[in-house]
């Protein structure tokens, strides 16, 4: 039995390297004990915990391994990591900076604390964190992409763009960089270009957000043609294309459109 837990262990770790969290978390509910009871298999439980979304377990099993030998700065990175999905944010970056500070390899908090930065429009610390976490993993999408978004919150759309190209050339499946890249592209008036590639269930809120980009960057002819075509091409009344219609209409001068009535 001991060597079967151990394997089942071994395994779980795997997993949660490659993201399998759901995996991980039933292989470690099958460990028994006294290897169930060890920082390892706690710490590997925490994590999966962390990454099925349930950071306040996460938490516990986190603290309980801070005083082990050994464990200190992965049990603090830990609790930083489930202070943020907890959304205390002060809190998570006290741990975080503590984990950085006993480990400096840890490019989990450094991303991390990237992101508390950037939540504080602390621009130039923000970036220092996310660089500081790409020298560690260079070819991580995840890194890429939010230092991506740091740039477009500060305007650097160019910037912006190729932190989310080198994402998707890692993982071409990345939703969100791919969101994002559209977006960065927009910004910059390259409206066309954004909207290239469209999957067609995406069309209607694509279309929107280049559209709403479109207006913010007063260009209202483009604005208008595209939002129109967002209600047009979505199979459901789109509230969203509708009020930013209304607002358009407002900056043009023009009366707003009345909402429709809807169907039961």
């Amino acid at each position: 039995q001991a060597e079967e837990d151990a394997a089942m262990l071994k395994a779980a770790e795997e997993d949660l390297v490659y993201g399998r969290n759901e995996l991980a978390l039933e292989r470690l509910s099958g460990i028994g004990e006294p290897l169930r009871s060890s920082s390892r298999a706690r710490l590997a439980l925490a994590e999966a915990y962390l990454g099925t979304g349930n950071p306040t377990n996460a938490y516990a099993l986190f603290h309980s391994v801070v005083s082990e030998p050994g464990y200190g700065a992965l049990g603090l990175q830990g609790l930083g990591l489930s202070e943020l999905a907890l959304g205390r944010e002060e809190a998570a970056a006290g741990f975080l900076q503590q984990a950085v500070s006993q480990d400096a390899s840890l490019w989990r908090a450094w991303n991390a604390l990237g992101r508390y930065h950037d939540n504080l429009e602390q621009w130039a610390e923000a970036e220092r964190s996310y660089n500081t976490a790409l020298g560690l993993e260079p070819d991580n999408e995840s890194i890429l992409n939010n230092l991506g978004i740091s740039y477009a919150r500060q305007e650097r759309y160019p910037e912006a763009e190729g932190m989310f190209r080198r994402a998707l050339q890692i993982d071409p499946g990345l939703k969100q960089a791919a969101t994002n890249l559209r977006l960065s592209i927009a910004w910059q008036g390259r409206y066309s270009e954004a909207l290239n590639g469209v999957p067609q269930n995406e069309a209607a809120d694509a279309l929107n957000n280049v559209g709403f980009i479109a207006m913010q960057n007063g260009d209202y002819k483009t604005a208008e043609r595209l939002l129109l075509r967002a209600i047009e091409v979505s199979p459901v009344y789109h509230a969203e294309a509708e009020a930013n219609l209304n607002r358009l209409r407002t900056l043009q001068g023009q009366p707003g459109l009345s909402q429709p009535t809807l169907s039961e």
